[in-house]
């Protein structure tokens, strides 16, 4: 049958543009489809409408979760109601649970087949048991059109007795062909009783008996009216053996609520709002305000909430799941085979109720867990609750025997983190270095690393491993005299090992550390050696995780793929480099130094440095003789080396002060020397001559600050240049103080005398000609020193070697 076109408002060729599936149910086990009711409308169309774990209009479906929807030996309702242009909506128990839009898909067919507890892979037939209802439906209703809100909360409390039947479909006038095992009876949703009391043999204080039953999700329980009241009276003296209490003369078991004195009334421990309904209060010589019990024999006393007594849970509309974690199901696995309920009957004392077919039950001090055929799978030896971690004994191979397993029963959902005690904390929570748990649970078992059997750290992780490496550099020292200078050196190198995983990473990579020490690193790391060195002062490291993608929770971890997120190693060296310098230009110098940064434990064509590598200085780094210009990275044809170049210029402010002002001083009083008068020599030659040594004693200061060279630096070129100057300004000087008859220094007896060498007895040049010679050496002397400052310059600025200011 073709499909028709539909409208807004409605369809032709009688299809519906509304309509509204109504059924009461109760779940007694599940399957892994457990399909309430299906439509169908031809083997083609066989998932018109179908209810189950999800809901499907032509073959779309929508997923519920399990706990919204069943709730095993309790009755359900659920209402599907659709209007075409608007939105499919499901309802449970009278409130609306998820809505989706109704646009694109057709109108609803009549004239279809509808089955219940079965999905239709073909019209009315293609049933398969795993798919099959388990559990009791009743009042299966369809209308062609769409239900309001408050007509489906009518249904829910059982008032419209003349409503609820459909206009298409009426569970009261259809005619029903049950096939395969069934059985009817008269009980349904409106006639059912519900047992919301969960009674629990255990003696403990207030405070610690709300904790047990909040984290089971469970409320401490507060008789309504007298069915309550007898009700917990009569599991208390059924299940009760551990509850007397000498004090109480007989059973006790906590209440939540409380005696007002002050009003003379009892009240709701949570809420402080009167009780509408209280049993008899007796009255006790010691009298508490806090808390209070029910006794044996229907009476309700004060008690102080530090004593021990038995407690009873309410159990809510929508029960909690306890899902059990940490074994595998090898028989009739499924979906939610791992998924309980807490149960207590009359005849059973508490146990948890699977939602396919295994059981927890407590018998003889030990809780069993077994399948449908009552073969018990695993064992915990306990006089207390199972819930939370316990290691318990796991049947697997009868050949071996029982081993043990740690297991957890909570209500966890699978994106939480199940603490010893059964309470939840959020995945993201688990090992984040704070205690979310109350018993540190959550930060135990934190290891990083997931390392497979057999794996060698020794073995880099791949053949042809890319590793991006960033390089931090500070200088901290240079040692001029033995051409060495120490470095602060920070690497950040980045690899990838997919042969392994990562738990529980943190969104702040620096507290995803591996390791501290390389010896106790449990991945291959790049091991890194500098040269060339004299040695390391100074060396730190620690390898980190990145998290860079996310994980995938598993069991009780959110695991990490390796090949995913990075792993960083931090290094932190402080190498004294050796560089030989090049001095020719000093102090206007520009120093070029490299060194070379290996990875030892790897071949060099076995990897190769990222593109992306990079380093950087700080900009502009002074130091006490040079400035940091210029930093570059190189990638060696070595795959497992790099080369760092740095330039370094000399500052040479401190020598124009301390080296060339005072020597041009000395020059300039030198040179000056020339332009006294010719008579008394004495003036001008002790000038000059003082110059001179006070120059030569600069210059050999300046040489113990310099390592041995065999070539002559700038400084030396300029001292050489000025003690020459001087010496030719002294020759000069002499040279116009004396006749050339005269020896020079001797007396009349032919014996030297330095001091005649500058008396004025010796008899002196003429005026006129010594007084020539000086202008002329005046001349002479300064172009010299202008030819020489010319040639003497050059070469600094032609190499670059100033640096700019």
């Amino acid at each position: 049958m073709a499909t028709s076109s539909c409208y807004k408002g409605g369809c032709d060729d009688g299809t519906l543009a509304e309509y509204t599936f109504c059924v009461a149910f109760a779940v007694s086990s599940f399957t892994i489809r457990s399909t309430v009711f299906s439509y169908a409308i031809n083997d083609t169309q066989s998932n018109m409408v179908v209810l189950e774990l999800s809901v499907t209009y032509n073959y779309k479906a929508t997923t519920l979760a399990v706990e919204d929807l069943y709730v095993l030996g309790r009755w359900r309702r659920a209402c599907l109601v659709g209007v075409r242009g608007h939105n499919h909506t499901i309802y449970l128990d009278g409130v609306s649970l998820r809505s989706w839009p109704w646009t694109t898909e057709p109108c609803l067919l009549p004239g279809g087949a509808l089955v219940l507890g079965q999905d239709q892979d073909l019209l009315m037939g293609g049933y398969s048991a795993h798919q099959s209802f388990r559990g009791s439906v009743t009042e299966m209703n369809i209308w062609r059109r769409a239900l309001t809100r408050r007509s489906i909360q009518l249904l829910e409390s059982c008032e419209a007795v003349d409503a609820q039947a459909g206009d298409w479909v009426s569970w009261g006038d259809a005619s029903w062909n049950p096939i395969g095992r069934y059985q009817t009876s008269t009980t349904g949703p409106c006639q059912a009783t519900s047992d919301s009391l969960v009674f629990f043999n255990i003696r403990s204080t207030y405070k610690k008996a709300t904790e047990i039953l909040e984290i089971m999700g469970l409320e401490l329980y507060l008789p309504r009216d007298q069915t309550d009241a007898d009700q917990l009276q009569e599991k208390m003296l059924l299940y009760g053996n551990n509850c007397l209490n000498d004090a109480m003369q007989g059973h006790s078991v906590w209440i939540r609520g409380y005696f007002n004195f002050s009003s003379k009334h009892w009240q709701d421990a949570k809420t402080g709002v009167r009780l509408a309904f209280n049993l008899k209060r007796r009255k006790r010589t010691y009298e508490s305000s806090r808390g209070a019990v029910q006794v044996g024999n229907k009476l309700w006393i004060t008690d102080s909430t530090g004593n021990d007594n038995c407690f009873a849970g309410f159990l809510p509309k929508k029960e909690p799941i306890f899902y059990l974690r940490g074994m595998k199901f090898s028989r009739l696995p499924g979906k939610h085979s791992n998924a309980f309920i807490l149960s207590q009957t009359m005849s059973k004392y508490l146990y948890f109720r699977g939602l396919q077919h295994f059981t927890i039950e407590y018998n003889s001090e030990q809780w069993i867990l077994a399948d449908k055929f009552n073969k018990t799978l695993a064992v915990y030896v306990s006089k207390g609750l199972p819930v939370g971690r316990h290691s318990w004994i796991v049947y697997g191979d009868e050949r071996y025997g029982g081993r043990d397993e740690n297991l957890t029963l909570s209500t966890c959902s699978p994106d939480h983190f199940t603490c010893d005690d059964a309470s939840c904390v959020k995945m993201s929570h688990r090992c984040d270095l704070v205690s979310d748990c109350k018993d540190w649970s959550d930060e135990r078992n934190c290891d990083i690393v997931l390392a497979p059997p057999g794996y060698l750290r020794s073995l880099p992780p791949s053949p042809s491993l890319n590793i991006n490496i960033d390089i931090c550099l500070d200088v901290i020292g240079v040692n001029l005299r033995e051409m060495k200078f120490v470095l602060d050196l920070v690497l950040e190198l980045n690899w990838y090992d997919s042969h392994v995983g990562y738990r529980n990473l943190r969104p702040i990579h620096r507290s995803n550390i591996v390791a501290t020490n390389e010896d106790d690193c449990p991945l291959w790391q790049p091991i890194v050696a500098v040269a060339p060195t004299y040695s390391f002062a100074y060396q730190k490291s620690s390898v980190m995780v990145m998290r860079q993608a996310d994980g995938v929770i598993k069991g009780d971890d959110t695991v990490f793929e390796g090949r995913e997120n990075s792993l960083r190693k931090m290094v932190q060296l402080q190498p004294i480099v050796r560089c030989n310098f090049n001095l020719l230009l000093f102090p206007w110098d520009v120093q070029v130094c490299s060194f070379n940064i290996t990875v030892v434990n790897i071949h060099a064509r076995g990897m190769k440095f990222s593109r992306s590598s990079r380093a950087v200085y700080t900009d502009g780094l002074v130091l006490e003789e040079y400035v940091l210009n210029n930093m570059t990275l190189l990638l060696g044809k070595d795959g497992n080396t790099a080369g760092i170049k740095l330039v370094l210029q000399r500052r040479y402010q401190k020598y124009l002060w301390n080296t060339f002002l005072p020597s041009a001083s000395l020059l300039i009083i030198g040179y000056g020397t020339l332009f006294l008068p010719v008579e008394p020599f004495n003036d001008r030659g002790t000038m000059s001559l003082t110059a001179l040594l006070v120059l030569v004693a600069l210059y050999t200061d300046s040489l113990d600050i310099l390592p041995t060279i065999p070539y002559n630096t700038h400084t030396d070129v300029w001292y050489i240049f000025s003690i020459a100057f001087l010496g030719f300004i002294i020759a000069t000087h002499l040279y116009t103080s004396t006749d050339p008859g005269n020896h020079f220094g001797l007396n009349d007896k032919g014996i030297r005398n330095p001091r005649l060498a500058w008396s004025v007895q010796s008899k002196p040049l003429p005026t006129t000609r010594a007084a020539r010679v000086l202008r002329y050496a005046r001349l002479v002397f300064a172009m010299t020193s202008v030819l020489f400052l010319i040639f003497y310059a050059w070469p600094i600025f032609a190499c670059g070697g100033v640096p700019k200011e």
